[in-house]
Parts: structure tokens; sequence; C-alpha cells
């Protein structure tokens, strides 16, 4: 285990800045993931934490030891990408040595990490085959034990899971969170799922354009996304725009569609032109109105049933509209055309700046 950070990374790609004052800390033992869209910047921070590729400015440092432009094989890192990368011609003792046979570690001592490595990812019994005789699922695993074998204070990991189809990858993410919480290894992942994201990771980095937009445990990032981007890439459909009325460390009054609500507290000063956003499971649909903090009436214009739960459009009467998901009950989803009232409660509430 190993305390990571990594300090004010620039780095640039000619005229294009690819990195702009990435700042990092990963406590030992913690896992840590980078999510964002395809050229965020993600892979680039990982590759300099790696040792892959270097910063133009800034440091790389753990346990407070500055390893910036110390060697990849010098960092006790292991690393796990998308492609396999196994060796067709070995066995899967060999590919999971291999690491062990660079660093010389010697023939008893080899067989014995092969051995605890691929029990940890529950292949023990797989260790005279080949890479091909495995199926994909096996394969990563395999990857994961080597990269596990060499007994790292960091694990890497570039969208180990991107190649494999949804139920292999959604057991693949369990495997990985299983292994990673019993040996209390630091872990820095890279993806652009957000479930994957907020099913693994103690804390989460939502990258954008080569910065980082915000950093926290992935329930706030979820609840409380601090801009419109965080919550938009964190699956958040509805922003409705209203004003702040009344702002304070006790909560906020908001003004929209002709009615004023509760929210939660805002940094933002009152009399500002605001943008709400509320999670679509979070909002209830009724035929009538009941007494709760924000109400307001519109019609169903889409209903899209899923079996556990129905997505509806409900138009507004301004021409705003929300998003709304609730759980089917085993009734039947609404019609569209119906007039029904929206509610949530205040809690419910992001406030954001207006974009």
């Amino acid at each position: 285990m190993a305390h990571v950070r990594a300090e004010r990374l620039r780095k640039s790609h000619g005229s294009q800045l690819v990195l702009d004052d990435i700042s990092l800390d990963i406590p030992s033992g913690q896992f840590l993931t980078l999510l964002g869209p395809s050229g965020c910047g993600k892979s680039s921070t990982l590759r300099i934490v790696a040792g892959l590729s270097s910063p133009d400015a800034g440091r790389i440092l753990i346990d407070d030891r500055d390893v910036t432009r110390l060697e990849v094989q010098k960092r006790n890192i292991g690393m796990v990408f998308q492609s396999h990368a196994l060796f067709p011609h070995m066995s899967v003792n060999e590919n999971v040595a291999f690491g062990l046979r660079m660093r010389k570690v010697s023939g008893a001592e080899q067989q014995r990490r092969v051995r605890r490595a691929l029990a940890q990812v529950r292949l023990e019994d797989f260790g005279e085959r080949f890479p091909q005789q495995l199926s994909g699922g096996q394969q990563q695993r395999v990857a994961i034990a080597r990269a596990l074998v060499v007994e790292p204070s960091i694990l890497i990991l570039d969208e180990p899971f991107g190649a494999l189809d949804r139920k292999l990858r959604e057991a693949m993410q369990t495997e990985l969170y299983g292994i990673t919480r019993e040996l209390g290894i630091t872990a820095l992942f890279v993806t652009h799922d957000q479930e994957e994201a907020l099913m693994l990771s103690d804390s989460v980095a939502v990258m954008n354009r080569g910065r980082i937009e915000q950093v926290g445990p992935p329930a706030e990032l979820y609840e409380k996304p601090r801009n419109r981007f965080v919550a938009e890439f964190m699956g958040l459909d509805n922003f409705v725009r209203a004003r702040l009325e009344q702002a304070g460390p006790q909560g906020s009054v908001l003004s929209a569609f002709g009615q004023r609500f509760e929210a939660p507290a805002s940094a933002l000063p009152a009399g500002s032109e605001v943008e709400i956003a509320v999670r679509p499971e979070r909002i209830r649909l009724a035929p009538q109105a009941q007494d709760t903090s924000a109400r307001v009436c519109g019609r169903l214009t889409q209903a899209i049933y899923h079996g556990h739960a129905s997505d509806y459009t409900v138009q507004l009467p301004d021409g705003q509209q929300l998003l709304v998901r609730q759980e089917s009950a085993g009734q039947a989803p609404l019609s569209v055309g119906t007039e029904v009232w929206a509610h949530w409660p205040p809690l419910a509430v992001n406030i954001l700046e207006a974009a």
C-alpha cells in the first residue's frame, strides 16, 4: 500500500494542452477513479502516475518520495489494461510469473507467489492452460493476477473491462471490488462508465478538458454535483430555470413555474438566475396536487416501460420538460396525454449557476 499524490500536473502534445494543473491525493489503501469522456485527460494522468509518460510540469509523490523522473520498473506498480497482452505461447503460470522472472525472483518464490495470485482471482486450477483456452473474463483475471503477483504498492487499471460484454463486465467489477478491498491495495482506475465508477470507488475525480471538475465520494458526486458538466456526466437530466429568491445557511427559496418552494442552502447570491437539477428517480407523479414543498402540473408526452420502472417525460406549462423515473410496482405505466402533478422534496434539489 502507498500514499500517492499528483501535484499540479501539466502536459501538452504540441499546441494541445492535455492536462491543466491536475492535483490528486490517493490515501494509502484507497480506490480512486478518474471518470470522464474520451479525450478529457484521464489516461494521460494515469500514464504519468505509472511512469509511462513525463509531465511538462508538476510532480508525482509516492509515500512522500518524488518519483516524477523515476523509471516505471522502479515504482513498484502493477498495471492492467483493456488489452490483456498475455503471451499466447506461455501458460497461465508462465504469464503470471513473467514479472517475477524479470525481477530475478527465485524459482521457489515464483511458484509460491503465482499460486497465491491465481488464488486471489479464483484461477488456482487454471495454471497449466494457455490464454486461448480461457474466456475473456478469465484472461482479464490472469492479467490482474500478473499485476498483483509482484506485490505492487499501487494497482493501476486503464479501462480494463471495456472490451467485455455487459454481464461479464459486471461480474469482473464485483471481482475487482472484492480483491482490492481484501488486499487493501491503493488503486487508480480509469473509466468513462459512471456506474462502474460509482460501484468500485472510494473516491471519484470527474475530468473535463484536462481539468478536474469535482472530486469526492461517489454519493457526493451523484447527489450533489458541483456544476452542470458533473451533473450531466453523472446522469442527471432535469435542468429547470429558476430564480433564487432567498439564500442562507439554513436553506433557500426558489421561484419557478409560478410558485415558490424550498431548497437546500446555496452559496449563490439571492436574486440570481439559476438552474435547478432534480434526479428523475426523486420525482413522484400523482393525479392530484399533494401537500409538498415543490409541485407542478404538467402533461405526459412520453412513457417508456422498462419492467421494473417506467420513464416519463412531463411537459410543463412554460414549455420546459421534466424526466421522471418511477418504479412500476406491478402497475401498468401511465398513459401519454394524462395530466399529472410532479412532486419532489426540498433536499432533492441541486442549485447550479445558470448556463
